[in-house]
């Protein structure tokens, strides 16, 4: 079975896609698309670090304890749903004092202040070369 896209305008072809859909049922994409947490949705758990922690060798056990100490104070239900193209600058607003709250806890800000003394290292060494 083939699909084509573009409604008469640039159209693309796709090929097999009965195949290609059942081959996508096996790939890691899929499991991934599929896949729904185990932590609650309506707060943040220290468990929400794991991706974080297995890429970023800057986080500490300080953001572990931040989260266990302020993590169910972070109010999911008043933040917006749905794209960030999509909401209003309101809601821009709330979502950015979530965010700078939690950068703000032990753990995060090192994270941050780290980067910004880096940055601040490099300039000042290009400045003097």
């Amino acid at each position: 079975m083939d699909l084509i896209l573009g409604a008469g305008k640039l159209e693309r072809v796709i090929s097999d896609v009965d195949r290609l859909l059942r081959e996508y049922r096996g790939d890691i994409g899929y499991e991934y698309l599929k896949y729904r947490p185990v932590t609650p949705p309506n707060k943040l758990v220290p468990e929400d670090l794991a991706v974080t922690l297995l890429v970023n060798s800057r986080v500490t056990y300080r953001a572990f304890q931040s989260l266990q100490k302020y993590g169910e104070g972070i109010e999911f239900n008043k933040l917006p749903l749905g794209p960030l193209q999509q909401i209003s600058d309101t809601e821009l607003k709330s979502l950015a004092k979530v965010i700078t709250t939690v950068a703000n806890w032990p753990g995060f800000a090192v994270i941050r202040g780290y980067k910004s003394s880096s940055q601040e290292a490099t300039r000042s060494h290009s400045d003097t070369e």
